[in-house]
């Protein structure tokens, strides 16, 4: 059974908290750039919230792309980067080939930044005040 996150813009208040502890898990820091979920928000005629992370599509078209076999699907069907592979610097395939914009690259960063369910809890859902994101 594969497993995914899954949100509820609605009841995002946009705290950031789930980027936060994201990007502290991804890249040992605090910082919502180094975070695989991104919460944005539009203006002026409403607010419509948007937050973004990998769906762990079955096309699997990142994994498809990767030259160095990088990323993986494990057992549960979680798509994992595997960073002692992951080779690629500049433009990186995974990122470029995601439909959904997904996975992401900081200039910063060394290597792509993308959801892995933190091995199946992720922190982003313990930490939401406001139950918008779930398994």
């Amino acid at each position: 059974m594969s497993k995914s996150l899954k949100a509820d813009p609605k009841k995002c208040s946009l705290c950031n908290l789930c980027s936060l502890v994201c990007s502290k898990k991804q890249a040992g820091m605090p910082d919502p750039s180094l975070a695989a979920i991104r919460v944005s928000h539009q203006l002026p005629a409403a607010i419509k919230v948007q937050v973004a992370f990998c769906l762990q599509c079955k096309q699997g078209y990142c994994m498809e792309s990767c030259p160095h076999q990088a990323l993986v699907r494990d057992e549960h069907g979680v798509v994992r980067l595997e960073r002692e592979k992951c080779c690629c610097t500049g433009v990186r395939p995974c990122v470029e080939v995601c439909k959904f914009k997904a996975i992401y690259s900081d200039p910063s960063w060394q290597y792509p930044i993308k959801c892995d369910l933190c091995q199946g809890s992720p922190l982003c859902v313990q930490v939401c005040p406001t139950g918008a994101l779930r398994v």
